[in-house]
C-alpha cells in the first residue's frame, strides 16, 4: 500500500492506514527487545519482600526506557540544526558508506577480514 495516495483535494486517503502500519512495524520492532525484559524485572518484582521495593524496580526499568527518548526531544532542536548544514555533505557520506561496506564485504568473501583486524589492532587501547 502506498501512502503518498493524496486525492485532488489535498487529503491523503491513506494517512490511517499508514499510521497503523507504522505503529505495527514499530511495535514488532520493539516486542523482541522490551518482552522479555520486562518479563524479567515483572518476575523479580513480584519476588520483593514488599511492594515499594517492586514499584522501585519497575520505576528503574520505566526510567530506562524513557530518559532516552527525554534526551531525545530536549536535543532534537539543536541536532535539527546541525543536520541542515550537514545536509549539503550527505551524498558524499553515503557513496563513503557504500566503498566501506563494499570493501569489507570483499574482505569477508575472500576471507581475508583477519588482515583488517590485524591492521587496526592500535584500537585495542581504547578497549575497556
Amino acid at each position: 500500500m502506498a501512502c503518498e495516495n493524496i486525492d485532488s483535494d489535498g487529503f491523503d486517503r491513506w494517512s490511517s492506514a499508514c499510521g497503523h502500519r507504522n505503529r505495527a512495524y514499530s511495535a514488532s520492532g520493539w516486542t523482541p527487545c522490551i518482552g522479555p525484559i520486562l518479563a524479567g524485572v515483572l518476575a523479580i518484582a513480584a519476588t520483593r519482600e514488599t511492594i515499594s521495593q517492586g514499584v522501585f524496580l519497575l520505576a528503574c526499568y520505566s526510567a530506562g526506557l524513557a530518559i532516552p527518548f527525554l534526551v531525545t526531544a530536549l536535543l532534537i532542536s539543536g541536532f535539527l540544526r546541525f543536520y541542515q548544514g550537514f545536509r549539503r555533505y550527505l551524498h558524499l557520506v553515503e557513496v563513503f558508506s557504500g566503498v566501506l561496506l563494499l570493501a569489507i564485504g570483499g574482505l569477508v568473501f575472500l576471507n581475508r577480514l583477519t588482515w583488517l583486524s590485524g591492521k587496526l589492532t592500535f584500537l585495542n587501547r581504547f578497549s575497556l
